[in-house]
């Protein structure tokens, strides 16, 4: 597939194309595959040029991610393959990682009904389009921000409890209370 995507029929701008994440039974994990059609001077196809690239280590930073206690990061490309899943993210979002291992389809029926609501943002992530969004999960409010990932179509999104957000802006906006409290006690 890798060589059918660079050749001319499909790529007549001669472009670098990525593939589709796959898995490599030689490589053992998630690959991706960059390819370019190489040319002679008279402009004969002579071939494809190609690199395989795997993406455990990106998978690797992605599951590693950490937003205040609990918060955590997922990878998915366009079409709702899961690139990087944390255990956390499984667990959250009631996904058995047996049935929906990393380069898999993540289903709409593969999310728990607690976590339905993240099927939308996961249609707009697939998309192409980035965006913040408030959903519950597991009874509790997260907040869920999304990007798209230029040049390999993925979209990052990162899941958080919307209280751990909020405690932190609240610690703020005491703190300039008592500053301002300390100011005004100064000035008289």
């Amino acid at each position: 597939p890798w060589y059918l995507k660079a050749a001319p029929a499909s790529n007549p701008g001669s472009d670098a194309v990525w593939s589709d994440p796959y898995l490599d039974a030689a490589l053992n994990g998630i690959v991706i595959t960059n390819s370019a059609p190489v040319y002679g001077k008279a402009g004969n196809l002579y071939g494809v040029v190609a690199q395989d690239i795997q993406l455990t280590r990106i998978s690797d930073i992605i599951a590693n991610i950490r937003v205040g206690q609990s918060g955590y990061a997922f990878l998915i490309d366009r079409d709702r393959r899961l690139i990087a899943m944390p255990e956390a993210g499984y667990s959250d979002l009631g996904i058995d990682p047996a049935t929906t291992p990393l380069g898999n389809e993540l289903k709409p029926e593969s999310v728990s009904t607690s976590a339905a609501a993240l099927n939308d943002i996961i249609l707009q992530m697939t998309s192409g389009n980035s965006g913040f969004s408030e959903i519950s999960l597991n009874d509790t409010q997260r907040f869920v921000v999304y990007r798209n990932v230029e040049g390999v179509d993925f979209s990052l999104a990162i899941i958080v409890p919307a209280e751990e957000m909020l405690v932190k802006a609240l610690e703020a906006r005491q703190q300039l209370e008592r500053e301002n409290i300390n100011v005004l006690v100064l000035s008289v």
